[in-house]
């Protein structure tokens, strides 16, 4: 569209190289402003857990229902989740899922599950499942408790934030962890794969979640009653956190790992997420 102030003529054109699209400008010098748009990445928003055992899934489960048949010894229990990765052809193509389940019924070999089972799973195609809790507030102070999440092989996530989230039953401060005193020991999170292990932080207190992520917030009580809470986002893409994605790959196992080393028993609920999404190559 023509503009009144446009001193020179400026060619722009699109080009598609490798499937990637890209702005082409010439002439004029002109500077361009261009607007990116948000990807269209499907999105990864999962639970840190502790892997408890092995199950095996006896029988299809359609996509929107909530029961999954498994093996017996299986060990499940309301509260716990299943971690499934499956592989299903679809013609040429495959489709990859990788999905946490919520426990919310079990009688005795028929486990119920929310949210809805996405799409048609066979035994057959299924290459893992695990059942794991995301329950963090446990007691680590004898042998710490290993919490993870990474993606299966052949999928690689890029993680944009982790949130942590924490209910107590006191009022918490920033010299506390939640309304525990300060641990002895601490939480502390980083990653590993099949080489390396690399640690970013060790928290002791909230204190130490505002130093390196300074959202920090605490929730009161509604009016005298319920319960109170801290939540914590810490972000990772942006120029004003770390600049880059954390990119994970499922061929060296990279995962995102916490380890709670003190008793964290004393607190009502205690959980944490990464989030980002697939890279699809």
């Amino acid at each position: 569209m023509p503009h009144e102030d446009l001193g020179s003529l400026t060619d722009c054109y699109v080009t598609q190289e490798n499937g990637k699209r890209a702005l082409a400008v010439t002439g004029g010098g002109l500077a361009l402003d261009v607007a990116v748009q948000d990807q269209f990445s499907p999105p990864v928003e999962y639970f840190l857990t502790q892997s408890l055992n092995d199950v095996t899934i006896v029988s299809p489960a359609g996509a929107k229902t909530k029961i999954l048949e498994l093996s017996p010894g299986h060990g499940v229990v309301i509260g716990n989740y299943i971690e499934i990765y499956s592989e299903t052809p679809i013609g040429e193509l495959i489709l990859k899922r990788f999905v946490q389940l919520c426990v919310v019924d079990v009688n005795i070999n028929t486990i119920t599950v929310q949210p809805f089972i996405g799409s048609d799973l066979d035994p057959v195609n299924v290459l893992s499942a695990v059942r794991v809790t995301r329950a963090m507030n446990v007691d680590g102070s004898i042998t710490p408790v290993r919490f993870s999440i990474g993606p299966p092989n052949g999928i690689k996530w890029d993680l944009t934030r982790t949130m942590i989230v924490m209910v107590t039953g006191s009022n918490p401060d920033d010299a506390l962890y939640g309304d525990l005193p300060q641990l002895a020991n601490g939480v502390f999170f980083g990653f590993e794969n099949d080489f390396t292990q690399d640690y970013l932080v060790n928290i002791q207190a909230n204190a130490g979640y505002r130093g390196t992520a300074y959202d920090v917030n605490y929730t009161p009580r509604s009016s005298g009653g319920g319960a109170f809470g801290v939540s914590v986002r810490k972000s990772f893409a942006g120029r004003e956190h770390y600049g880059v994605t954390i990119r994970l790959e499922g061929p060296t196992n990279d995962e995102f790992v916490v380890y709670v080393n003190d008793s964290l028993l004393g607190l009502t609920e205690h959980g944490q997420k990464v989030m980002g999404h697939i890279v699809e190559d």
